[in-house]
């Protein structure tokens, strides 16, 4: 019986799809160039009736090497066209001296091609009044935490089809975003500097520069010194070690590491503190959850305490925090620090699964490594369940190892002793009856010296009817 893995799913697609490619010797046609195209960031530009410089952006798809834009236009109060800069287009408006609002066309040419495009300059009459944008407040107090803020604003003699840009020199203001008609939002950076700081957010309207400004304002963070400092160094797939400094020697504190993921919902401190309070109410039987705690508590330094039996390529959260000695009440804040654990080395390896008899519901199956004489685990996976797919079994087959590992640790396992217990070197001969009516997966892995999984799954499914296995 065939096997199947990932991998060969995936060079068995790229082969199909070279033979379907294929070739034609007899009719070896070129692909021709697309012509190029160039295209304007607006199709017109707004100016005042005072007139003055101005521009627009272009770029250009499918470009001609060598090839340089040129521009005209056929009115005089249009001067000084300049192409000189890629991507922009600059030229002279002159003042509109006429009593109507007026616009013209510059045709704008490239290589050899005549008109590829053109735009429109508007220009309205004097005597209209200026548009202008007015906030609703002349600056914005931004949290000293950093995040999103915005700012509302209306215009005043608005110009058709103008649009409503904003700028920031400062590095910590970031996102500005006007797609919102009447609102300018914008993400800060959080102020972990000593003092308060300010940035300016400039407006463009359609043409017109500098229309309008607002103030950012930032106060800096206010920093609250830790209850306790903790560090962490020497990760590895399954380990890592910490320290903890209470800023008071003789307080009584919790010292506890959660997965990442087990604390995404949680928003404040109490947070931690509930969770841990109902962890050791699970644990009490009979004596009082307190006492259960005070079993775990810590007094003074903790000096390069190696944590151990971690899940690989997971973040951790580990926290710390004071408490009363007697009734476990919180006394802190909680202080926290994150790592991740490190992903284990892959190595290549192959595994050949054949079912090599069949007597009834009783199998037996024989898995032979190729090309890798390190430890692998082969077992036959039962815990198939309605709308169970080859991606969902492959990830429970994986979980489960991750599991029964950190399981055997913490039972006082070694890795060798796992290995020894639960995985072969080259080949392995496996035997089981089955239930009738069932999906099953053979499947093989090779795992490291740590007992961690370092290659793909390989997997076989096959199933069993009232009787026999089905192959």
């Amino acid at each position: 019986m065939g096997r199947f893995t990932f991998r060969t799913l995936h060079l068995f697609g790229v082969l199909t799809s070279l033979l379907l490619l294929g070739c034609n010797k007899d009719n070896p046609a070129s692909p021709q160039p697309l012509p190029p195209t160039l295209s304007f960031e607006t199709a017109s530009v707004n100016t005042s009736p005072e007139g003055g410089p101005s521009q627009i952006k272009y770029k250009i798809n499918n470009p001609i090497e060598g090839a340089t834009v040129s521009a005209q236009c056929k009115d005089t109060w249009i001067s000084e066209i300049n192409t000189a800069t890629p991507g922009v287009i600059s030229f002279m408006v002159a003042a509109n001296e006429t009593t109507q609002a007026r616009e013209t066309v510059v045709e704008v040419s490239y290589a050899d091609i005549q008109k590829i495009s053109s735009f429109t300059v508007k220009q309205t009459a004097p005597g209209t009044a200026k548009p202008e944008i007015l906030f609703v407040q002349e600056s914005v107090d931004a949290p000293a935490q950093g995040g999103v803020s915005q700012i509302e604003y209306k215009i005043n003699n608005p110009i058709e089809g103008a649009a409503v840009s904003a700028t920031c020199p400062e590095n910590w203001v970031s996102n500005l975003n006007t797609e919102t008609a009447g609102i300018v939002s914008f993400e800060t950076a959080g102020n972990n500097t000593s003092s308060p700081r300010e940035a300016v957010v400039t407006i463009q309207y359609g043409d017109i520069q500098q229309i309008a400004q607002f103030t950012i304002k930032q106060e800096a963070v206010t920093v609250v010194e830790e209850a306790f400092k903790i560090a962490i160094s020497e990760v590895t797939t399954k380990t890592f070690v910490v320290n903890v400094t209470p800023k008071d020697k003789e307080m009584f504190y919790l010292l506890n590491v959660l997965p990442a993921s087990a604390t995404k919902d949680f928003t404040t401190d109490e947070d931690f503190y509930n969770y841990d309070v109902e962890f050791y109410k699970d644990m009490d039987w009979g004596f009082g959850w307190e006492s259960i705690a005070q079993e775990a508590l810590q007094q003074g330094t903790i000096a390069d305490r190696l944590i151990e039996n971690m899940t690989p390529d997971t973040e951790y959260v580990v926290y710390a925090y004071g408490v009363n000695q007697t009734t476990i009440e919180r006394l802190t804040p909680i202080s926290k620090e994150t790592l991740k654990t490190l992903i284990p080395e892959e190595v290549n390896a192959d595994f050949d699964l054949q079912i090599t008899s069949v007597n009834g519901l009783d199998i037996d199956v024989r898995v032979t490594a190729k090309g890798y004489d390190g430890y692998f685990v082969a077992k036959i996976f039962s815990n198939v369940k309605d709308g169970d797919t080859d991606e969902t079994v492959l990830e429970k087959i994986s979980t489960a190892w991750s599991d029964n590992v950190q399981i055997f640790g913490w039972m006082g396992y070694t890795s060798e002793m796992i290995l020894s217990q639960e995985a072969s070197k080259l080949s392995k001969e496996i035997h089981e009856t089955l239930e009738p009516n069932q999906k099953y997966y053979i499947y093989a892995f090779a795992v490291d010296d740590d007992a961690l999984r370092c290659t793909d799954i390989t997997i076989l499914p096959f199933s069993t009817n009232d009787t026999t296995v089905q192959q």
